[in-house]
Parts: structure tokens; sequence; C-alpha cells
């Protein structure tokens, strides 16, 4: 199983839950989950490290050691015809000797490795295997891996033969080939290298050979934080935000992106086929903080409940209409609210709501300040949207009207709010910067300082 987000319907709801897919047979209380979290970095933390370790044709395991079967009568020889003693590479040596029939395809010298604990993959069957080889202009090689051929380079044309690449693993052998994990059983591990020339007899190789593969290394510890969770509250899921008992609750778990693994294991005494020991660390899962998901889920261009089934669609094209009124103190940030009120009251809601969790509580978390500015950016950009309008309403108050004779618009010297204001002018001043209180209070909504609307009653009403 993996790790899964899951949002909830309410783009305003601060908790987010995190679950694993796995049933555990229904009962994951028979199971113990470990939780870590990471903050919010542009790219996920590592859980694992890949790093290439060389495990074949070292001295120090004894690993160098070679048993020969010369002049072969197969492609490869019986487990018997191997000589007792061993032969330590790299060597020159030559893979034709006077004994060889040229006739026969089959190889002029095969090697078989000693070695037994380096080929042992009982703890598992490495992620990336690589043998390298050194060997002459006109020899080439076939591996064997537990008797099965896995590559093939130079040899006769009844082997699929592989080109050698060179930059597979830096400090290997000039020529390098992957090998498929698959020919590795999870155990011992066999190894033999059956050699081709189309060199004569007695011509020598220096020859030599080596097997890289990848080892693992946990790595969690060093990128992610460990929770305070000794009940424990998180089982199988967890919630992200919430109350601060909560092990992932608390502001900074609501406001700020976080990164989010986990793994597992039976309690002591349950039966498991899986055995006992803990799973692999899941692959890291974000959670983008709560201001971000609300800044992108409700936004002048999406529909901001997206269950069109049980839901009308929003058919508002105007940013204007869709940035609402002033904000006239917070509201309910329910789902029922969600499309009766503007952009501008629940971005502004959403901005004291997070400043009280935050700055006003005397937390100074950069995180948490760069999700606070993002906030005010928008409302800001939705100001600045209705400043343009004002701007634009005021650049021109008057009334155009169209010849009848013609395409060409007339402006004339009627303007609208005629019966508010006493010229042009001043209705220009009052779209622009607002009128003062002489005729109505400015602190009254919904109008406040602009200028009521007057088409109920005709121009001069």
């Amino acid at each position: 199983g993996d790790l899964k987000v899951i949002l909830s319907k309410n783009p305003l709801d601060e908790q987010v839950r995190l679950r694993h897919s796995g049933d555990f047979a229904g009962r994951p209380e028979d199971y113990d989950f470990e939780w870590r979290w990471a903050p919010g970095a542009a790219k996920a933390p590592l859980t694992y490290t890949q790093s290439w370790s060389q495990i074949l044709g070292l001295a120090s395991n004894n690993s160098q050691q070679w048993l020969p079967v010369r002049n072969p009568s197969a492609d490869l020889p019986a487990p018997t015809d191997y000589t007792t003693t061993a032969q330590g590479y790299p060597r020159s040596v030559a893979i034709r000797d006077s004994a060889y029939f040229a006739g026969s395809g089959w190889p002029g010298l095969v090697l078989k490795s000693t070695a037994t604990t380096p080929l042992d993959f009982t703890s598992g069957v490495p992620g990336d295997i690589v043998f390298s080889a050194a060997l002459g202009t006109n020899d080439g090689f076939v591996l064997y891996v537990n008797g099965t051929v896995a590559v093939a380079h130079m040899a006769p044309p009844a082997f699929t033969n592989t080109d050698a690449a060179s930059d597979l693993i830096t400090g290997a052998l000039p020529k390098q080939f992957r090998v498929s994990r698959n020919y590795f059983l999870k155990g011992p591990n066999n190894i033999e290298v059956a050699l081709y020339t189309t060199s004569g007899p007695g011509v020598t190789s220096f020859l030599n050979f080596r097997l890289d593969v990848t080892e693992e290394s946990d790595v969690v510890d060093q990128n992610f934080q460990a929770v305070n969770d000794p009940t424990p509250k998180n089982t199988n899921t967890a919630l992200v935000g919430g109350d601060v008992t909560l092990p992932f609750g608390g502001s900074q778990f609501v406001i700020n992106d976080r990164w989010f693994t986990m793994r597992y294991r039976p309690k002591t005494g349950v039966t498991n086929v899986a055995g006992t020991g803990y799973s692999r660390w899941m692959p890291p899962q974000f959670v983008e903080g709560w201001i971000k998901r609300v800044l992108r889920d409700i936004n002048p261009f999406e529909q901001r409940v997206k269950d069109m089934f049980n839901n009308s669609v929003s058919t508002d094209t105007s940013v204007l209409t869709q940035a609402g009124t002033r904000w006239e103190g917070d509201i309910a940030l329910t789902l029922d609210n969600i499309e009766n009120v503007g952009l501008i009251a629940i971005y502004e809601t959403v901005l004291n709501r997070a400043k009280a969790m935050s700055i006003d509580a005397n937390t100074n978390d950069p995180d948490t300040n760069n999700a606070l500015m993002l906030a005010a950016g928008y409302l800001n950009d939705l100001y600045v949207l209705l400043g343009n309008e004002a701007l634009a309403d005021a650049a021109n108050p008057t009334i155009s009207t169209d010849d009848q004779n013609s395409s060409i618009e007339i402006n004339t010297s009627r303007f609208s709010f005629e019966n508010q204001v006493a010229s042009s002018l001043e209705e220009e001043l009052a779209l622009l910067r607002g009128r003062d209180a002489t005729s109505t209070a400015i602190n009254i909504a919904p109008a406040y300082n602009r200028l009521y609307w007057n088409y109920t009653g005709g121009i001069n009403a």
C-alpha cells in the first residue's frame, strides 16, 4: 500500500486526513504505526539513499578467487568439472591454449567465483547490479548467474550480445554492463564467466572482473522529525491540523506545508504472514498549508464547490462580482456559506484566523509568515482591481448616446449621478476617491463612501 492525502469537500476546512491504503485485514489495531514529518521543502525529503558498493573482485573479502575450467565440452561446464585450485584475478592468462579446438564454438576458459558471503542476498536482492570486466581487444564473455545467461559480449552468434558501457560506475573496470536483478536469488548465488577470443592459442590477455551493487540506507532520521505520540493517536490514519493535543495538531501544522511518511509492523504476539519487522517507509506525501489550499481552491477562475451533482453551477464571470463587498467582519467558514460571500470576505477571514493562530499568539515562523504574506498579496490584488475599475469609471463619467443615423457614439454633457453631485467633476472625484458625508453617512453598508445607485427612478431621479 501507500500513503493517501484525503482532502475535505470543504476547501475552507483546516484539517487534512492522511491514510494508509492497506486494509490490515480489517484490524489496524494489531499494528504499530510510526509517523514522521518534515518541513515543506520544494522537493520530497529522501527516505532511502542508494550508493554503489563493490562486492566482487576485492582482496578484502577474498572475492578475487576463481576456479578455472579449460576447454569445456559445453557452453558451461558441470560443477564437478572445475578444478579445486583457485586463481587470483587480475592476472594475465591465455584464453586459448594449444589443446583448444577452434571449431567447437565453446569457450576456451570458464571461471567460477569462489565468493560466498558477498553473493548471499538473503537480506534482499540489490536494486541495481553492474558487472564490469577488463578484457583483451579480441576477447568476449558470457556471464552466467545461477546457471542462466545474464550478459553476453563479443560471444559467438548463438548468444544475444550486449554493447559495453564505460560510465555506469566511476572507478569500475573498462567494460561495464547492467545485470537484471531478476537473475539473482534471495539467498546464495553463483557467478560463472565463460571466456571467448579470436586470438590464437597462447596469446595472453589481462583479465579482471568486478561486481557492484547498490546498497540502500535508511535516512529518515536525518530528513524527518519524530512526533510525540505515546498514546498513540495516529494509527493507519493521521489528522493534520486541529487541536494542539493531536500529534500533528497546532497552528504550524495547520498553516505550514509539510511532508509526511510512515511505516508499520505487527504488534508483539500478533501472527502475521509478513513477519514481525517494520515495513518500508512510505513514499513521502505533501500536504499544503491551509492558507494555500484555500487560495488554490477558492479563486476567481474555478467553481468554489466541485460537487456539481449536488450543487448548482456559479455563472458569475465578473471578477468584480466575485470579489464582493468590503470586509465587514469575519464570516463562518462553512460549505453552506462558501457561495454566498465574496473573495475579499473569505480571504480576510482566513488571514485573520491565521494571524490569530500565529503572529497574534507570539509565533514567529518564517514559513507561517510567508503564508500570511501570500494571503495578504491576494487581497491586495483584489483591492487593486477595484481601484483600477474606479479609475476607469472616473476617467469619463459622462453618458454616451448613439447617433441614430450612424454607429458613432456621442459623449453628452449629462452624467450618471446628477442627482447626487453638482457637476461631472465632483462625480469624477467621488468615483475615484469616494464621497464625503454631506448627504449620507459614509459608514453604512453597502455603499459606504461610494455613490448610491440611481437606476430605479430615471436619470434625473
